[in-house]
């Protein structure tokens, strides 16, 4: 082979490597193969309300009834943001309070307390496994809440009295509110999202709300759809 051959080759060899290399770098990432989806929860709500009494049998009221429309867009297979807007039905509980006046005279009163509640959540997922029909995940994020709460108390009374068959009334019965709070708390959650045919999926989980301690349990399920 003559030298004018070998160089030939050797600028052909070098502008296939050259192109080569220019279009393995212009190659994307490649994409997720969901690029978002939109789902809807129902769920069962408990949450904790132990510093409304000095004591009660059950400080957690467990009958609430959560309702939600989730929104999730993919940066990866894999890593994935949500964003959730829902509200809760209206629950009462009720709580006893002692109280010591006019010589340590005992008296007494209950109140019932209903609570109901509008959040917005925005959280980030880690899904595990990639292009199965189940996918594990773990999550974590922000809980905005606006708790709404309307006190009825009912009237306290003194009994025993210092003169036997007179009880007084100390305080008449009383409606406090609706009065709303604002709630900014981390939670963290764990759930799977499975899918029933390509593009749509049912999923449930478990999601904790947390501030001085755990103060919300939600259990979840629901269905949705990859877009």
């Amino acid at each position: 082979m003559t030298r004018d051959a070998l160089l030939v080759l050797a600028l052909i060899g070098t502008v296939l490597c050259g192109s080569a290399r220019t279009s393995f770098a212009q190659t994307p990432p490649p994409s997720p193969l969901a690029r978002g989806d939109a789902s809807g929860f129902v769920g069962w709500l408990n949450v904790d309300k132990s510093g409304l009494a000095d004591r009660s049998n059950n400080d957690w009221y467990n009958r609430g009834f959560y309702g939600a429309g989730v929104a999730g867009w993919y940066w990866t297979d894999h890593h994935k943001t949500e964003v959730e807007v829902g509200a809760s039905t209206a629950v009462d509980f009720w709580v006893y309070r002692s109280f010591a006046v006019e010589n340590s005279f005992p008296a007494a009163g209950g109140s019932q307390f209903t609570f109901s509640t509008r959040r917005v959540a925005i959280g980030e997922q880690y899904q595990f496994f990639r292009n199965v029909w189940f996918h594990p995940h773990v999550g974590a994020g922000v809980d905005l809440t606006w708790e709404t709460t309307t006190e009825r108390a009912e009237p306290v009374i003194l009994y025993p009295t210092p003169q036997p068959g007179q009880p007084r009334q100390l305080r008449p019965a009383m409606v406090t509110g609706p009065d709303t709070a604002f709630h900014v708390r981390p939670f963290g959650e764990v759930g799977f999202k499975a899918y029933v045919s390509p593009r749509s999926f049912v999923r449930s989980g478990l999601r904790l709300v947390a501030r001085n301690g755990i103060e919300e349990v939600q259990v979840r399920f629901g269905f949705g759809v990859d877009f």
